[in-house]
């Protein structure tokens, strides 16, 4: 996000009073509301209590409640969901296990597909599997997402910004493969401390820990056998940890590293503002309707189709202890965010510092995508000006530029893909046979002995 943006948010940030009768706004009035709340950064956590269960789609509609809020389901976007495990004793788990579909008590990997119904037991995931002798209780329980395409496609790894879920990148994943069908795969996942994944240490958000757990979640994913090809995407802070995971080769076979909408001097300056803009954000809902209605009418995500299937993943459910309500105990059911960011303070500032130069660090293709046009920082405006990475503006987008423009995005992120694909060049000179009075070519010097070559094409410094 561009400086002046960043500055407006935070120094003259919107009112947003926790409303009730916010589904009575009129279409003309929710229009002007959101042209005066201008461009704001995703919300952020609010303080929950502990245990909670999480918010499944569906109707709970509440009153007032209409079919343009109703949540989406992620198998509209996906095609599959599962949970990915990860034990303090190994780095990643075994393919073998990766393949059960488990019971809806069990701590080990679950799978739902498209078209199949999920468990309703909420805590499934996060079951410990003590019970079963022999096995230790896993550290952490992923929730990923996935559309696979055909064997060896190249790979694009969506990492969602702190205090969204995998599926604030659902539109642009069904976008991309609506475009380039089973030519590529897509992987995105709720990352510690957010949407459905599970663990024991919920905010340890150290940039190392979670460059380590992208780096547990792909081996576990594909078995330590990674695609030859791989493209890591994060929007936000998940951009840094994406950069940090880049920049120290934690993960092999990485084609390029997309940032979205961050840049380390303007996010450290708008982090003094967070406190804020935490004192004039609702807190609970009473529907998941109303939890989608504010963020479009609050102008945190401008578009309708990606806040109906992002926000219920960023919000638990909290129903009363007592259920003696006259009207009902669903009618007293709230929804509170998902993510507490204040108890992740301490890590705030070490997110971003250092980004620029750990970015421009990275040996492979780099694109930087910004929903500002005004200016980047010194460093990161010579390096553009020097052709080091690739700048795109999205100007008619918000802070969350994959769900605001989920068409561009794809094609965005498809075109950087094509343009640094490895080539597949011969191992050795052609050599023509000899038609006489010579010996012929060996079959080891032909055209059928090739090997693939990693040669990206240079960045293109251009912007759009």
């Amino acid at each position: 996000m561009s400086g002046d943006l960043l500055r407006q948010v935070f120094k003259k940030p919107p009112p947003l009073p926790y409303d009730p009768d916010l589904d009575d706004l009129d279409d003309e009035a929710a229009a002007a509301q959101e042209l005066r709340s201008g461009d704001m950064l995703p919300p952020l956590g609010a303080t929950t209590t502990r245990p909670l269960s999480f918010a499944k789609g569906g109707g709970a509609g509440g009153a007032g409640a209409s079919g343009r809020y109703a949540p989406l389901e992620w198998s509209e976007f996906f095609e599959t969901k599962r949970t990915i495990p990860i034990y303090p004793s190994t780095s990643s788990l075994s393919s073998s296990s990766l393949t059960t579909i488990s019971d809806s008590n069990s701590g080990r990997p679950h799978e739902t597909r498209r078209g199949q119904e999920e468990s309703t037991d909420s805590s499934a995931a996060s079951t410990s599997r003590e019970e079963e002798e022999g096995e230790e209780e896993p550290e952490i329980v992923f929730n990923v997402y996935e559309t696979r395409g055909k064997p060896g496609s190249p790979l694009f790894v969506l990492h969602h910004g702190a205090a969204h879920c995998g599926l604030s990148f659902a539109l642009t994943a069904d976008r991309i493969r609506a475009l380039a069908g089973d030519s590529v795969s897509i992987l995105a996942f709720d990352m510690r401390g957010h949407g459905e994944t599970r663990s024991k240490e919920e905010y340890n958000l150290s940039l190392e820990r979670l460059a380590t757990d992208l780096k547990n979640v792909l081996e576990a994913a594909y078995d330590h056998q990674l695609p030859d090809e791989i493209v890591l995407v994060g929007h936000s802070a998940g951009g840094s940890v994406v950069a940090e995971a880049a920049s120290r080769n934690m993960i092999p076979n990485v084609l390029g590293v997309a940032l979205l909408d961050i840049v380390e001097s303007f996010a450290i300056e708008a982090l003094a503002n967070i406190h804020g803009w935490l004192e004039r954000r609702p807190n609970q809902f009473r529907s998941l309707d109303k939890v989608i209605q504010w963020g479009v009418k609050s102008g945190t995500v401008r578009n309708l189709e990606s806040a109906r299937v992002s926000f219920p993943g960023m919000v638990v459910r909290k129903k009363p202890e007592s259920t003696t309500s006259s009207s009902g105990g669903d009618d007293a059911t709230t929804y509170l965010w998902r993510t507490d960011l204040l108890a992740s303070e301490k890590y705030w500032e070490l997110w971003f510092t250092g980004l620029t130069a750990k970015f421009l660090s990275i040996k492979t293709a780099k694109l930087l995508v910004l929903a500002g046009t005004d200016r980047l920082d010194k460093d990161m405006t010579i390096a553009q000006m020097q052709g080091k990475f690739q700048l795109l503006v999205f100007p008619n987008s918000g802070h969350a530029v994959q769900e605001d423009e989920p068409g561009r995005m794809a094609q965005e992120l498809l075109q950087f893909l094509k343009r640094n694909e490895r080539l597949v060049l011969p191992s050795h000179p052609f050599m023509p046979q000899h038609s006489s009075g010579g010996s012929p070519t060996s079959s080891s010097t032909s055209l059928h002995n090739t090997q693939t070559l990693a040669m990206p094409r240079p960045a293109s410094p251009r912007s759009s």
